[in-house]
């Protein structure tokens, strides 16, 4: 009996505050709102894919349009591995790099431990690194997300080379909207990534050791990438270009050093999204 009372006194205490309350709310019937969930830029379920139409330019002209098919590999907790083509090798500059190392989703940033390797013959062309910052929709515009740097000497062809290069990403902005091959996505991360690379070597000059400039301090690439809102990436322009410093090169000539690779070269790729099936 007395545990009837006592759950009948609770029941009318109860009763009594919610009765109090009807007087300051008139909401009583609204349903709880879902919850909005963060937007996931790079979406990697096993078996994702995404297919690009890629344009390769530089040399004679542009070639034809060409495809990158990517997709998810391989998954383990954070991190997954992405494959490319049938022939495990692509035409995007972009889709190479993805496909080349392994991405870990890190909060509200996805990086990348790979390595990044010059279409040119010259001793260091490949460039290892770990926890390259692809994007991250919590920093400002303008910030830089990941930077490393280097220098370390080499010969080529009896040529002391001192080389000296900086990798780096920088969120550039977010996109309110982007049309790609008749779809428009929303909310499109768009961020840099930037290899500045210099050489220089030193010369005897009548009995003086002198420096002399190869390669002036330059960015020998340039990609920038847009990621869209639960798709991943859409898009990507790459560049890959350098000039050789022609007084230097001039020198060289004279003192019969051939480098053994062009004085310049201005060539790239861009990719679109042309299909995709990911898993949110």
């Amino acid at each position: 009996m007395k545990n009837i009372i006592r759950i009948l006194g609770i029941s009318m205490f109860v009763l009594f505050v919610s009765c109090g309350n009807d007087d300051d709310s008139t909401n009583t019937d609204e349903q709880p709102q879902t919850p909005i969930l963060p937007a996931n830029y790079f979406p990697a379920a096993v078996n994702d894919y995404w297919v690009y139409d890629v344009r390769i330019f530089g040399g004679t002209g542009t070639a034809p349009t060409e495809t990158d098919s990517l997709y998810v590999a391989s998954r383990n907790g954070s991190s997954f591995m992405l494959d490319i083509n049938d022939t495990d090798a692509g035409f995007g500059i972009m889709s190479n790099l993805l496909a080349n190392g392994t991405l870990t989703e890190q909060g509200t940033a996805l990086t990348l431990n790979s390595n990044l390797s010059l279409p040119i013959d010259i001793p260091g062309n490949a460039i290892d690194f770990e926890g390259l910052v692809l994007y991250d929709e919590s920093i400002a515009d303008g910030e830089t997300l990941f930077s490393i740097s280097d220098t370390y000497t080499q010969d080529i062809q009896g040529v002391p080379l001192t080389i000296s290069y900086t990798l780096s990403t920088e969120n550039i902005s977010q996109l309110e909207g982007l049309t790609l091959n008749g779809e428009t996505f929303t909310d499109v991360e768009v961020v840099d990534l930037l290899l500045e690379f210099s050489v220089s070597t030193s010369v005897d000059v009548l009995g003086n050791p002198t420096t002399f400039s190869i390669l002036d301090p330059q960015n020998v690439l340039e990609i920038r990438s847009y990621y869209g809102a639960n798709v991943g990436l859409i898009k990507a322009d790459s560049e890959f270009s350098f000039e050789l410093n022609p007084t230097t090169v001039a020198l060289l000539q004279t003192l019969n050093i051939d480098l053994g690779f062009p004085n310049s070269i201005n060539s790239g790729t861009s990719q679109e999204i042309k299909a995709y099936s990911v898993t949110n």
